[in-house]
């Protein structure tokens, strides 16, 4: 998908299902992930300039959960016990102006 900041932070939530989710924070100072309210993997020292589209892929493929931004990947992690299939939402926090484009949803392996 594409994601452009204008100003703040959004929350991709990915897997999404009875309460739990991959909760992926993108915001100008970089990508964190949280799941089941607990911290799960940090993009450390990475910017996203603001008034920019970025393209984000967020995907969980053979135990591996990953994060790319602009064909970098950002996030991987090995996730011995992954969340389930379930939905995706996307949640722009207060105070904050975010713009989505071209989002697109695959089976593993396309």
């Amino acid at each position: 998908m594409l994601v452009k900041i204008i100003k703040g932070n959004v929350h991709l939530n990915f897997h999404a299902k009875d309460g739990n989710r991959y909760l992926v924070s993108f915001h100008e100072n970089g990508t964190n992930v949280m799941r089941g309210g607990v911290q799960f993997a940090d993009g450390i020292g990475i910017s996203h300039a603001s008034d920019k589209w970025h393209v984000v892929e967020i995907g969980l493929q053979k135990g591996v959960f990953y994060v790319a931004v602009d064909g970098d990947l950002e996030i991987e992690k090995i996730e011995p016990d992954p969340l389930p299939p379930g939905g995706i939402w996307l949640e722009v926090l207060d105070d904050s102006e975010i713009l989505f484009d071209e989002m697109r949803v695959c089976k593993p392996g396309d």
